[in-house]
């Protein structure tokens, strides 16, 4: 029983690092951020998603929710801080320490209430007043 159930856990890590080894040739290989994909492993799944398709993701204690275009949410059990470190090359801004927003979905800076991002999608994310320079800095920058 115990043999079975470690040759399963090294086979499914096996499959983990062959997809992750295809992320990263596939991510290597094209130069469009529109090409880019991530793999993300819950406990039942394995995703394949486009970076493009991903509007925001929230932290949860030590998971982190992936909210998609589609209107999908996919929770995997790493912190937020391991996808902005992932995702921040790819157009994705900390804007709270909860939060990190996909800059093709960002519509509009509400100041009031503390201030707060709405993205595309009518999502509301609070924006920490340390993350407000960088928010503004992207603005500049558009």
């Amino acid at each position: 029983m115990i043999i079975a159930t470690v040759s399963r856990v090294l086979q499914i890590e096996a499959e983990n690092y062959e997809l992750k080894l295809q992320e990263f040739n596939s991510n290597k290989n094209n130069s469009s951020t529109d090409d880019k994909k991530i793999v993300r492993t819950t406990s039942a799944k394995i995703y394949v998603v486009n970076v493009k398709e991903i509007i925001r993701c929230e932290s949860d204690n030590n998971c982190t929710n992936f909210h998609l275009a589609s209107g999908k949410k996919i929770m995997v059990s790493k912190t937020i801080k391991t996808y902005d470190e992932i995702l921040c090359e790819f157009g994705f801004l900390r804007v709270h320490q909860t939060h990190l927003a996909n800059k093709l979905f960002i519509s509009e800076f509400d100041k009031s209430e503390g201030g707060y991002v709405v993205l595309t999608n009518g999502d509301k994310i609070p924006v920490s007043n340390n993350k407000k320079s960088t928010l503004f800095n992207y603005f500049s920058s558009l």
